[in-house]
C-alpha cells in the first residue's frame, strides 16, 4: 500500500475527495497560545519584548508564516536587537502599527535590501520558484563572487535557500512562494518584460541539450516578454515532446499554441498550417481527456477548413479519421467506419492508407464487425513498412503496436483464445518501451475480457490491477474509465458482486461525467446487467439490460447489443417475467443473429446450448 499526503488550501475542492480511500484532515489556524509559543521561541521572553509579542499574536491571526515574517521584519528594521531566541526591544513600550497583510510585510523587508541584493532577488523571482545559479548569473551579468555574496545575504535573511536536498547543486529557491510573488510584483511592467526576454534566452543557452523538456518553461518566458513568435515555436515543441507521455498536458499546450497564434497576423501559409495542426491535435487528444463532440466541433471545423484552403490532403485524410473517432464516442460506430472509408477514398498514398487501415480496424471493432476489423488490422500490419515516420509522429505513439493491440482484443472476441494469448503476452513483455497509456492498456483489457469469458479469476485480477496502475500514473480519464470497469469484472469473478456493481457504476458515471470512454458505455452496461444477474437480482439485471440495448442500438455497437439481449432473456427466465415487447425466444434469436453477423464466437457460450451451436456456424447459419 501507499500513503499519499497532499496539502492544499481549504477553499480548494480536490477531485479525488470522492474516492473511497480518501480522508481529509483540516489544519485550522493556530490558537493564540500556539502562536505565542512560536514567537517566544524566535524572540525570547525578555520583558521588553512582551508588547511586541502580543501585537504579533494579534496581527498574525493564527497564521504561523505571517507571524514569522512579522518577526523577521522587526529584526530587519532594527526594532528587535540581539540574536534568535534572545532579542531585546530597541525601544521599550513600542506601540507602532504592524503591517496589515503578509504581502506588505514581505514588501517592506525587500525594500530594505541593498540595491544589488534586491536586483538579484527580483531577477530570481522572474526566473521562477527555483533558479539555477548559472541562469541567474547570465541574466544579472554580475561577477560570480559578488552574486554568491548577495545570495548568502539573502539566505541569511531567510528569503532564499539552496534547493531542498541539493546542497552544492548550484540551484536556489525562494523560502516561500509568497516571497517570490511579492518580489516579482514589485517590479515595473516594462522591467519585467525585459527580464523575461533575458531569462528566456539564458534558459535556451543553459538547457541547450534538453530543449524538449524545458520548451514549455522557455515558451512561458517568451510569452511574458511579448515575443509571441518565439513563444509559439517553443510551445509547439513542448506539445510535441510531452505528447507521448502526458496527453492532458499536451492538450493544454496545444490549446496554448492555438491561443498564442491568435496574437499573430495570418500573413502566410506557415501560420495557417500551425493553426490547423494545433486544432487537429486538440481534437485528436480531446477524446482521451473527456472533450465531447460538441466541444471539439469548433476545432474540428477550423482544422478541416484550413486543410481544404491549404489543399493539404494529408491533414484532410487524417482529420476525417480522427474526428470519426471522436464522433463514435457518443454517435454511431457505423459513422466512424464511413468517415475512415471516405478518408481512404481521398488518398493513394501507401503510408496514409496503412495508417487509415488501423483506424478502420478500430472503427469496425467499435461497430462489432469483427471479421472486417481483423482484416483491416492484418492489412495494416502486413504493410507497416510503408508507414512513414512523419505520419507516425503525427499520432504520437507506435502505430504498429496500436494495430497489434487492437487485433489481440478482436481475437479474444472471435474466440481464438490461443492466438490472442500469444499476441497479448508478446505485447506485454515489451510494454515499457511504449509508454502511451491509451495504447499500453489495450492488451491488459483484452486479458481481462478473456478472463471474464473463461471465468479465469486470476487473469482478470492481475490485469485489472495493472490497468488501475496505468490510470493512476497517467491521470487520463479515458484509461480511468476502463480501469474501473475491468476492476469490476475481476471483483465479480472473485465472488464480490456488490463491490463489482459499485465499480461498474463508478466507471459508467465517470465516463458520462468526464465524457471519456463513452464508446465502451453500452458494453459496461451489459457487464453490469450480467453481474446483477449473477448476484441473483434479475429485476435489476432486466432494467440495466434494457438500457444497454437502447444505448447499443443508438451507437450501432453490435457486440454490446448481442450480450445485452442474452442477459435480458436470461433475466426474464430467472424472474419468471413475461415481457410482451421482448419475448425470451425473440431476444435469444436476435442475439444468435448478432453472433453470426459479428463473428463473436466467444459470445455463443452465453446462449442456451441448442442455440449456441447454430450461432457458431451450424446448418441454420
Amino acid at each position: 500500500g501507499v500513503l499519499l499526503v497532499l496539502t492544499y488550501r481549504s477553499t480548494y475542492q480536490p477531485p479525488w475527495a470522492r474516492g473511497t480511500n480518501f480522508a481529509e484532515i483540516r489544519l485550522e489556524e493556530l490558537r493564540d497560545e500556539d502562536v505565542s509559543a512560536l514567537i517566544r521561541d524566535m524572540i525570547g521572553d525578555r520583558s521588553s519584548t512582551r508588547a511586541i509579542r502580543d501585537r504579533i499574536v494579534e496581527r498574525s491571526g493564527g497564521n504561523p508564516f505571517f507571524a514569522e515574517e512579522l518577526t523577521r521584519s522587526l529584526v530587519d528594521s532594527g526594532e528587535l536587537d540581539g540574536r534568535v531566541g534572545d532579542y531585546e526591544a530597541a525601544q521599550p513600550d513600542q506601540t507602532g502599527t504592524l503591517p496589515a497583510t503578509i504581502q506588505s510585510v514581505i514588501g517592506a523587508r525587500i525594500d530594505r535590501l541593498r540595491p544589488p541584493d534586491k536586483e538579484v532577488l527580483q531577477v530570481g523571482a522572474t526566473i521562477g520558484r527555483e533558479f539555477p545559479f548559472s541562469v541567474l548569473a547570465d541574466v544579472t551579468r554580475a561577477p560570480p563572487a559578488d552574486l554568491r555574496d548577495a545570495l548568502g545575504r539573502l539566505a541569511q535573511l531567510e528569503l532564499v535557500q539552496e534547493a531542498a536536498g541539493e546542497a552544492g547543486s548550484d540551484r536556489f529557491a525562494f523560502r516561500h512562494p509568497l516571497i517570490q510573488e511579492v518580489a516579482y510584483a514589485m517590479q515595473l511592467r516594462g522591467r519585467r518584460i525585459e527580464l523575461h526576454a533575458a531569462v528566456a534566452r539564458a534558459l535556451e543557452r543553459f538547457h541547450h541539450n534538453q530543449l524538449g523538456e524545458y520548451s514549455d518553461l522557455i515558451a512561458y518566458h517568451f510569452e511574458a516578454a511579448r515575443d509571441f513568435a518565439a513563444a509559439i515555436r517553443y510551445a509547439e515543441r513542448a506539445a510535441s515532446w510531452i505528447g507521448n507521455t502526458n496527453s492532458r498536458l499536451a492538450l493544454k499546450t496545444w490549446q496554448k499554441v492555438r491561443l498564442l497564434l491568435q496574437s499573430l497576423p495570418r500573413t502566410d501559409d506557415e501560420t495557417d498550417r500551425l493553426r490547423m495542426r494545433a486544432s487537429a491535435q486538440i481534437v485528436s487528444l480531446g477524446w482521451r481527456e473527456g472533450m465531447g463532440a460538441e466541444e471539439v466541433k469548433p476545432f474540428a471545423t477550423e482544422a478541416m477548413d484550413l486543410a481544404l484552403a491549404l489543399k493539404d490532403t494529408l491533414h484532410q485524410v487524417l482529420f476525417l479519421a480522427v474526428y470519426g473517432r471522436v464522433v463514435a464516442c457518443t454517435g454511431s460506430a457505423d459513422d466512424y467506419v464511413k468517415q475512415v472509408l471516405q478518408a481512404l477514398d481521398l488518398t493513394e498514398d501507401a503510408s496514409l492508407k496503412t495508417l487509415l487501415q488501423v483506424f478502420l480496424c478500430q472503427a469496425y471493432g467499435y461497430a462489432g464487425r469483427l471479421r472486417e476489423a481483423l482484416e483491416a488490422g492484418e492489412t495494416a500490419l502486413s504493410r507497416i513498412a510503408d508507414l512513414q515516420h512523419a505520419h507516425e509522429a503525427l499520432m504520437g505513439f507506435s502505430v504498429e503496436r496500436w494495430a497489434e493491440s487492437l487485433c489481440a482484443r478482436i481475437l479474444v472476441r472471435t474466440g481464438d483464445f490461443a492466438a490472442a494469448t500469444r499476441s497479448i503476452e508478446r505485447l506485454i513483455a515489451n510494454e515499457k518501451e511504449h509508454p502511451d497509456p491509451a495504447v499500453q492498456f489495450i492488451p491488459h483489457l483484452a486479458d481481462v475480457e478473456l478472463g471474464w469469458l473463461t471465468r479465469d479469476e486470476r487473469l482478470a485480477d492481475l490485469h485489472s490491477r495493472r490497468i488501475e496502475e496505468m490510470a493512476v500514473a497517467s491521470g487520463v480519464p479515458y484509461v480511468a474509465v476502463y480501469a474501473a470497469a475491468c476492476r469490476g469484472l475481476a471483483l465479480s469473478l472473485a465472488g464480490d458482486h456488490v463491490a463489482a456493481i459499485q465499480k461498474l457504476e463508478l466507471a459508467i458515471g465517470l465516463a458520462r461525467e468526464a465524457y471519456a470512454g463513452l464508446e465502451y458505455e453500452s458494453e459496461m452496461l451489459a457487464f453490469l446487467a450480467e453481474v446483477h444477474l449473477r448476484s441473483n437480482s434479475p429485476a435489476a439485471a432486466l432494467k440495466v439490460a434494457k438500457e444497454a440495448i437502447a444505448v447499443a442500438v443508438a451507437r450501432h455497437a453490435r457486440l454490446a447489443e448481442c450480450r445485452a439481449n442474452m442477459i435480458m432473456a436470461r433475466a426474464l427466465e430467472a424472474a419468471g417475467i413475461h415481457d410482451p415487447v421482448r419475448r425470451t425466444e425473440e431476444l435469444f434469436t436476435r442475439a444468435r443473429a448478432l453472433v453470426v453477423e459479428t463473428g463473436a464466437v466467444a459470445y455463443a457460450a452465453l446462449l442456451p446450448p441448442e442455440k449456441a451451436c447454430v450461432a457458431c456456424g451450424g446448418p441454420e447459419a
